[in-house]
């Protein structure tokens, strides 16, 4: 190699590996990944609609009128919602109209079991749901057997006593779904 062709490698100092590139647009315009805590960050990620693919929303700032703000990304393949008690059934409707939406977590959301769950089964594309929950009770199981996609259900925190024959019914109505969930509590 000539001295005109030479490379030479210059090691980047270590706290530049700690740099979060998801909060610096200017860095990293193009990430598909963001986080949110209120419906005022929610709203200002209209702009990326078309590249965003994976959503992060935790707090008592999500609410179901922050999740109205969800409607124009169609983009999103991964929701997960950690600590929304704020959200209810109203809150996930907009995801029945997210074309590409194949996941969903939802992680100690209070107010999400039973018949709020309802607007899941409209969900044509959403293959994956975890649900963390204290409770996991048989009104949620229900709800959850009308989601003829899934492909995947993770349940883990308790199943509350007596849903053993809802979590039967629900295996029996998705025989294409690997469900995951904790054992029964015992007498």
């Amino acid at each position: 190699m000539s001295p005109s062709t030479r490379v030479r490698c210059v090691r980047a100092p270590a706290f530049l590996a700690l740099l979060a590139l998801s909060a610096c647009d200017r860095l990293a315009p193009d990430l598909s990944s963001r986080e949110a805590t209120s419906a005022t960050e929610l709203a200002r990620l209209a702009p990326e609609a078309r590249r965003l693919r994976r959503l992060t929303l935790s707090g008592p700032g999500i609410d179901d009128a922050a999740l109205a703000h969800i409607a124009p990304l169609q983009a999103l393949e991964a929701l997960v919602l950690i600590d929304c008690d704020a959200a209810g059934a109203p809150g996930l409707e907009p995801l029945q109209r997210l074309r590409s939406l194949d996941e969903l977590v939802l992680y100690d959301c209070e107010r999400l079991a039973g018949a709020a769950l309802e607007p899941l089964a409209a969900c044509a594309k959403l293959r994956t749901l975890r649900l963390h929950s204290k409770h996991v009770g048989a009104p949620t199981l229900e709800v959850l057997a009308r989601c003829a996609s899934l492909r995947s259900l993770v349940l883990t925190g308790a199943l509350d006593e007596g849903a053993a024959p809802a979590l039967a019914a629900l295996r029996a109505a998705l025989p294409d779904c690997n469900v995951s969930a904790p054992q029964e509590p015992g007498p």
